[in-house]
């Protein structure tokens, strides 16, 4: 092969590898789904969806996504981080978490009695391991009682008219003393709450119970996270029997309400 006709050849791969170049990443461009960016798409309802605000890089990031509090529902990412509650189609709750936050809402008419209604939010730092309080902190006459495989170190609860909010600490034996300071703010049909991480341990993992309780007569139980994980209603007796919680390490790069975090 004479030196024009090599030259002539080496230029022909050349282009050919330089076009390929450019099929490729006009095929494999994702970043918008892959690396956390925002690609615009919005759900049915007008919301962003699971993929328009997606934490999950390409390198295989954990989730994250930091909401703002200032009880708006928008922040949210319903595809990914809103629950059905035992209050099917009336209450909603939502969790999702950052590098140094634990976020929590509950969506629905919180009007009804919000000087005795309660928001609480219970959190076992080794789900599964069973240590921690198998109850929670008496509310009224009631408390919430943990499924199988729950154990709370700690426990938040607010009143729904903002009058009282504490995290509270099991004390390892009988009781729950004051724990860490948390932020809250409530709209129109809206609560959401920020817990620091470091407030509940900075644990690698997480479980979680959610409900509302009205603290006077009748008291009731309604909104649990996860449909069928109670009744709704007037409790008999002294406790609501919880049976499924939250659990999901912070390392894992699903969304919140993949089903499989549902437990046991």
């Amino acid at each position: 092969m004479g030196r024009q006709a090599f030259s002539t050849y080496l230029f022909a791969i050349a282009r050919a590898g330089s076009i390929l170049g450019l099929l490729l990443a006009g095929c494999g461009d994702d970043s918008a789904a892959s690396d956390g960016a925002a690609d615009g798409r919005l759900g049915p309802d007008g919301r962003p969806d699971a993929g328009s605000l997606d934490a999950r890089g390409a390198d295989g990031a954990p989730w994250q996504h930091t909401i703002t509090i200032d009880g708006d529902v928008a922040d949210w990412i319903p595809g990914g981080e809103q629950f059905d509650t035992t209050s099917y189609g009336d209450f909603f709750l939502y969790l999702t978490w950052d590098a140094t936050h634990v976020y929590l809402a509950v969506e629905g008419d919180l009007t009804i009695e919000p000087a005795s209604t309660w928001f609480v939010a219970c959190f076992d730092a080794d789900p599964g391991a069973s240590t921690g309080a198998d109850t929670g902190e008496l509310l009224g006459s009631h408390r919430p009682s943990f499924p199988n495989g729950f154990g709370a170190e700690h426990c938040y609860k607010r009143r729904l008219d903002g009058a009282s909010a504490q995290l509270s600490d099991w004390d390892g034996a009988s009781d729950w003393v004051a724990g860490a300071s948390t932020n809250a703010a409530q709209g129109t049909g809206f609560l959401e709450v920020a817990v620091p991480r470091a407030g509940l341990g900075d644990p690698a993992q997480l479980g979680i119970v959610a409900l509302l309780m009205d603290a006077v007569t009748p008291e009731r139980a309604y909104a649990g996270l996860y449909q069928g994980s109670f009744t709704d209603g007037t409790q008999v007796g002294t406790i609501v029997p919880i049976a499924y919680y939250f659990a999901q390490a912070f390392a894992t790069e699903d969304p919140p309400n993949d089903p499989r975090h549902r437990q046991p």
